[in-house]
């Protein structure tokens, strides 16, 4: 029945009617615009994953032509190819959500759609909610990947590898973990950059006892040229621990210490080789593994000083410490890319990129540095490496608010 002349029905309308419309309007808008920011969040996000995975599989091409050039099958360099995608989604889904947060705020800020939703009431912490609710799940899987699968993945790619040789000997020297697999020889290097060596600790054992600790600064690796089975491991400005014969009570005080700017220890890997020995490096622990590492790492290393103690385990801190910084990066790049994408307006995938590499840049240097201050455990490394993740929360939150 139509209302009658002159009377406006609004007026006579309940009151709750008419709120409850509003509400109920409101929610349905909200909805449709969540949906329309999912739909073009989600795209960008698969086609950027898609292209940073082909660039990444692209540079370990070289790896896969020395495998295809041993007569191998296709099916085994296809298990190598696909055990390293794990690792890589380390990175790229980071990347990835940096990117597609950043291209999808920055076209609707370029065509005016975002300044249509504030006109609308529409605030920028709704606008930014369905990529927020997205990065928490992908957080839950970049957690899933770095702390399990990836571990496993890699570990799997390099037993791939050790089959058919491409194993270097060098690589028996690992950095940031006590390495026990040379009879006669406890090991530890704080870092490692293709064959320079810092920050050196040797164990030479005789049976069970410790016959002399071996300290260096700096050093190389090489292969020995008249045995192909062996490394030789060039030693630098060295301090050299040499314990006393016998079994004396004060056998300690008796410790003779000697200095050397140089100073070369030679050691077999040939049996290890023969076994088709692949032991897990650092990056192929489980987060398992890594608690484990920590829990028993006085049962493991019984004779170990304190200060060597200190320095190993703060190097599982640091690898532990990484892998959750980098996948709770998904949830910090939403507000960073959001903010940065409504301020700087540009539709090009270029420039999303480009930031995206920039910021992963910045993680991996702060990576670096958390590495490099293994050896100085006072220091605490293991929280430098969250210091970019507070960074991209506080940088993007701030700027968010001042665009409301």
């Amino acid at each position: 029945m139509a209302p009658e002349s002159g009377v406006n029905w609004l007026t006579q309308a309940p009151k709750g009617a008419i709120i409850g419309n509003c509400l109920e309007s409101e929610e349905r808008v909200l909805r449709i615009l969540h949906g329309y920011i999912t739909r073009s969040f989600l795209v960008t996000f698969f086609i950027t994953l898609t292209v940073f995975l082909f660039v990444m599989v692209l540079v370990n091409f070289s790896r896969v032509i020395d495998i295809f050039s041993r007569g191998v099958s296709g099916l085994f360099i296809l298990r190598v190819f696909l055990s390293g995608i794990p690792f890589a989604l380390i990175f790229a889904i980071p990347m990835s959500v940096l990117t597609a947060v950043f291209l999808t705020f920055s076209r609707m800020a370029n065509d005016r759609e975002i300044t249509a939703m504030k006109s609308c009431g529409v605030s920028v912490w709704q606008m930014i909610e369905p990529p927020v609710i997205w990065s928490t799940l992908l957080c839950g899987l970049c957690i899933y990947i770095n702390c399990s699968l990836a571990p496993d993945s890699h570990f799997a790619r390099r037993k791939l590898l050790g089959k058919v040789g491409l194993e270097d000997p060098i690589n028996f020297l690992d950095a940031g973990r006590f390495i026990n697999d040379f009879p006669g020889f406890k090991i530890f290097i704080g870092g490692k950059k293709d064959r320079q060596i810092r920050d050196i600790i040797i164990y030479e054992l005789d049976g069970t006892e410790l016959k002399r600790t071996i300290r260096a600064e700096s050093g190389n690796i090489e292969k020995d040229p008249l045995n192909g089975t062996n490394i030789v491991v060039n030693l630098y400005q060295v301090r050299l621990d040499q314990q006393p014969d016998g079994d004396k009570p004060d056998a300690r005080k008796e410790t003779r210490y000697m200095t050397a700017g140089h100073y070369p220890v030679n050691i077999d890997v040939g049996a290890l080789m023969q076994k088709d020995i692949v032991w897990k490096k650092r990056a192929d622990y489980t987060m398992t593994e890594l608690i484990r590492a920590l829990r028993d790492a006085r049962k493991e290393m019984p004779g170990m000083r304190d200060e060597d103690l200190g320095v190993y385990r703060t190097s599982l801190l640091v690898e532990a410490n990484t892998r959750l910084a980098l996948s709770f990066s998904c949830y910090a790049f939403v507000f960073l890319g959001a903010a940065l994408g409504i301020r700087i307006h540009r539709k090009e995938s270029s420039i999303g990129m480009a930031l995206a590499l920039a910021f992963v840049f910045v993680f991996y240097f702060f990576v670096i540095i958390a590495d490099s201050l293994v050896s100085h455990p006072r220091l605490y490394p293991e929280l430098i490496v969250w210091i970019p993740f507070f960074i991209s929360e506080i940088v993007g939150f701030v700027l968010l608010k001042r665009s409301r």
